[in-house]
Protein backbone atom coordinates (compact mmCIF):
# COMPACT_ATOMS: atom_id res chain seq x y z
CA UNK A 1 0.00 0.00 0.00
CA UNK A 2 1.24 3.48 -0.84
CA UNK A 3 1.01 5.43 2.42
CA UNK A 4 2.08 8.72 0.81
CA UNK A 5 -1.59 9.46 0.18
CA UNK A 6 -2.07 9.81 3.94
CA UNK A 7 0.77 12.32 4.42
CA UNK A 8 0.26 16.06 4.60
CA UNK A 9 1.74 18.36 1.96
CA UNK A 10 4.17 19.69 4.55
CA UNK A 11 5.42 16.18 5.30
CA UNK A 12 5.72 15.19 1.64
CA UNK A 13 7.80 18.33 0.97
CA UNK A 14 10.00 17.88 4.04
CA UNK A 15 13.59 16.93 3.27
CA UNK A 16 16.37 15.49 5.34
CA UNK A 17 18.30 17.80 7.63
CA UNK A 18 21.33 18.94 5.64
CA UNK A 19 23.36 19.33 8.83
CA UNK A 20 22.56 15.78 9.98
CA UNK A 21 23.43 14.38 6.54
CA UNK A 22 26.70 16.31 6.51
CA UNK A 23 27.58 15.04 10.00
CA UNK A 24 27.25 11.42 8.80
CA UNK A 25 30.00 11.99 6.23
CA UNK A 26 32.62 13.49 8.53
CA UNK A 27 35.61 11.23 9.03
CA UNK A 28 36.63 10.42 12.60
CA UNK A 29 40.12 9.36 11.44
CA UNK A 30 41.52 12.90 11.44
CA UNK A 31 40.77 15.85 13.70
CA UNK A 32 37.94 18.05 12.54
CA UNK A 33 36.08 20.99 13.97
CA UNK A 34 32.61 20.62 12.55
CA UNK A 35 29.81 22.65 14.07
CA UNK A 36 27.08 20.71 12.27
CA UNK A 37 24.93 18.31 14.22
CA UNK A 38 26.22 19.37 17.66
CA UNK A 39 28.63 16.59 18.60
CA UNK A 40 30.51 17.75 21.71
CA UNK A 41 33.95 16.41 22.51
CA UNK A 42 33.52 13.51 25.00
CA UNK A 43 36.66 14.66 26.83
CA UNK A 44 34.66 17.53 28.36
CA UNK A 45 31.88 15.31 29.79
CA UNK A 46 31.73 15.46 33.58
CA UNK A 47 30.40 11.98 34.31
CA UNK A 48 32.37 8.78 33.70
CA UNK A 49 30.08 6.15 35.25
CA UNK A 50 26.86 5.89 37.22
CA UNK A 51 25.05 3.35 39.35
CA UNK A 52 21.29 3.41 39.85
CA UNK A 53 19.60 1.47 42.64
CA UNK A 54 16.09 0.21 41.92
CA UNK A 55 13.36 -0.02 44.55
CA UNK A 56 13.83 -3.79 44.69
CA UNK A 57 17.52 -3.35 45.52
CA UNK A 58 18.87 -4.34 42.11
CA UNK A 59 21.47 -2.02 40.61
CA UNK A 60 22.04 -0.84 37.07
CA UNK A 61 25.52 0.38 36.29
CA UNK A 62 26.47 2.50 33.32
CA UNK A 63 30.13 2.06 32.44
CA UNK A 64 32.28 4.73 30.78
CA UNK A 65 31.27 3.75 27.24
CA UNK A 66 27.56 3.86 28.13
CA UNK A 67 27.95 7.18 29.95
CA UNK A 68 29.71 8.72 26.97
CA UNK A 69 26.86 7.59 24.70
CA UNK A 70 24.26 8.86 27.21
CA UNK A 71 25.81 12.35 27.32
CA UNK A 72 26.23 12.66 23.56
CA UNK A 73 23.58 13.83 21.10
CA UNK A 74 22.18 10.79 19.35
CA UNK A 75 20.79 10.18 15.89
CA UNK A 76 17.57 11.95 14.96
CA UNK A 77 15.72 8.64 14.80
CA UNK A 78 16.56 7.77 18.42
CA UNK A 79 18.96 5.54 20.35
CA UNK A 80 19.61 2.51 18.11
CA UNK A 81 19.70 -0.21 20.82
CA UNK A 82 16.35 1.02 22.14
CA UNK A 83 14.90 1.18 18.61
CA UNK A 84 16.00 -2.43 18.00
CA UNK A 85 14.40 -3.51 21.28
CA UNK A 86 11.15 -1.74 20.33
CA UNK A 87 11.21 -3.37 16.87
CA UNK A 88 11.65 -6.84 18.40
CA UNK A 89 8.79 -6.14 20.81
CA UNK A 90 6.48 -4.86 18.05
CA UNK A 91 7.28 -7.84 15.82
CA UNK A 92 6.62 -10.28 18.66
CA UNK A 93 3.44 -8.61 19.92
CA UNK A 94 1.83 -7.36 16.68
CA UNK A 95 3.57 -9.34 13.90
CA UNK A 96 3.18 -6.58 11.25
CA UNK A 97 2.26 -8.00 7.81
CA UNK A 98 5.18 -6.13 6.17
CA UNK A 99 8.92 -5.84 6.81
CA UNK A 100 9.76 -2.32 5.62
CA UNK A 101 8.77 -0.42 8.76
CA UNK A 102 10.80 1.47 11.32
CA UNK A 103 10.28 3.43 14.50
CA UNK A 104 11.37 6.74 15.93
CA UNK A 105 11.69 7.76 19.55
CA UNK A 106 10.43 11.12 20.74
CA UNK A 107 11.14 12.96 23.96
CA UNK A 108 7.55 12.78 25.14
CA UNK A 109 3.93 12.04 24.42
CA UNK A 110 2.99 15.59 23.40
CA UNK A 111 5.88 15.78 20.94
CA UNK A 112 4.86 12.44 19.41
CA UNK A 113 1.24 13.57 19.05
CA UNK A 114 2.42 16.83 17.45
CA UNK A 115 4.69 14.96 15.01
CA UNK A 116 1.88 12.63 13.93
CA UNK A 117 -0.58 15.53 13.65
CA UNK A 118 1.86 17.50 11.47
CA UNK A 119 2.52 14.45 9.31
CA UNK A 120 -1.06 13.60 8.42
CA UNK A 121 -3.34 16.62 8.93
CA UNK A 122 -3.63 19.40 6.35
CA UNK A 123 -4.50 22.97 7.35
CA UNK A 124 -7.89 22.59 5.66
CA UNK A 125 -8.81 19.29 7.40
CA UNK A 126 -11.60 19.05 9.95
CA UNK A 127 -10.79 17.07 13.08
CA UNK A 128 -13.26 15.69 15.65
CA UNK A 129 -11.96 15.52 19.21
CA UNK A 130 -13.46 14.54 22.53
CA UNK A 131 -13.59 17.07 25.36
CA UNK A 132 -13.10 16.00 28.95
CA UNK A 133 -15.34 17.65 31.53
Amino acid sequence: MDYDQFLSKVTRNRGRSELRELAKNISSEKPNYSLCGGVPNPEIFSFTKATFTLKDGNEIELDEEMMTAAQQYGPTEGYLPLRKLIAEFQNKLHNPPFQDWTSIITSGCQEAICCVRNAIIQNSNHVAISVLN
